[in-house]
């Protein structure tokens, strides 16, 4: 299929971060009074403010709870604190089963206010697959069944294409930027795509029967940002014609790559771009002369997009 690309340059803001968090208990830190640990510890059983629509059962974890034996059977720790959730992302045995970590926000978001959401996963290593798709989705009620959890549009997902998010010893970090309608008051993290769509793949490993994906995740922050317009420089890549090497100038949000394709639309590049107004400089040595289509992107935007020429 081609791709079609649209010239021109975008205007955006910097942003500067108030600070509130809207997610309690971000680190699924704190217990209820009276916890009802029972053989796996689900987090409507155990920690306060968060929830599971049902039928799921999203898990507690955590290093300090003796009397929970199954609160940590991985090698990942917690980012921070001492616990952290986790949940189903995709299972080869039911047809888009999911589990879900909700709930309710501190304050419901303000209409035309822009939000910044973060959260970190990990991936179990005793499941054989990993799934590059999780987001959130801000509801103004509170989804209380998983079931058709797939119909639902996420305001934030991670780029499954880029970040296909396998990583098993470490935690990586999921986030975005949304404008907010103004009736979000529910936080839900899950992937909301369906199996037929999603992007997974087979690691292998594992318990035998843990035919799924499932991933831990600690610090979910949503925080309001307020707009600051900085001094801008416009996006520019250049030289054209190059050998191969070029640089990229201009004024770049966090979370900003460059992509690059040939004339049949086929990505053949991709690269991170630093945050900021330094210049960036580019060495390409796989790209054959030719010509090629660039855009400079964020995980919400595009920003720019041109054509470069390659002379060897």
């Amino acid at each position: 299929m081609k791709r079609l690309f649209t010239f021109g340059l975008l205007l955006f803001c910097f942003d500067r971060i108030e600070a509130q968090n809207l997610v309690p208990n971000p680190s699924f830190e704190d217990t209820l009074p009276n916890p009802d640990w029972g053989g796996s510890a689900y987090i409507h059983n155990v920690i306060t403010e968060w929830y599971t629509p049902l039928p799921g059962s999203a898990d507690y974890h955590s290093l300090i709870n003796p009397i929970c034996p199954n609160c940590i059977a991985s090698q990942q720790m917690p980012r921070t604190g001492n616990a952290f959730s986790g949940f189903y992302t995709f299972d080869t045995a039911a047809t888009n089963n999911r589990e879900c970590v909700s709930v309710k926000l501190i304050d419901t978001l303000e209409a035309g206010k822009r939000y910044r959401v973060e959260f970190y996963v990990s991936r179990y290593e005793v499941f054989k697959y990993g799934c590059g798709n999780v987001g959130a989705y801000f509801s103004p009620a509170a989804i209380m069944t998983s079931n058709g959890i797939t119909t639902y549009t996420p305001q934030i997902e991670n780029n499954a294409s880029a970040e296909p998010l396998l990583n098993d010893t470490g935690w990586t970090k999921v986030s975005g930027v949304f404008v907010a309608a103004g009736d979000e008051a529910y936080l839900n993290i899950t992937n909301f795509t369906p199996d037929n769509l999603s992007d997974t793949t087979f690691v292998g490993g594992g318990i035998s029967n843990n035919v799924a994906a499932y991933y831990f995740i600690d610090d979910v922050s949503v925080l309001k940002l307020e707009d600051t317009i900085p001094p801008m420089l416009p996006i520019s890549l250049t030289p054209s014609p190059n050998n191969g090497t070029m640089q990229l100038r201009g004024t770049f949000p966090a979370g900003t790559r460059i992509e690059f394709f040939d004339m049949l639309g086929q990505r053949v590049r991709q690269e991170d771009v630093p945050d900021g107004s330094t210049p960036f400089d580019i060495y390409a040595p796989e790209l054959a002369a030719g010509m090629y289509l660039y855009r400079v992107v964020t995980n919400t935007q595009e920003l720019t997009s041109g054509k470069i020429v390659i002379a060897r």
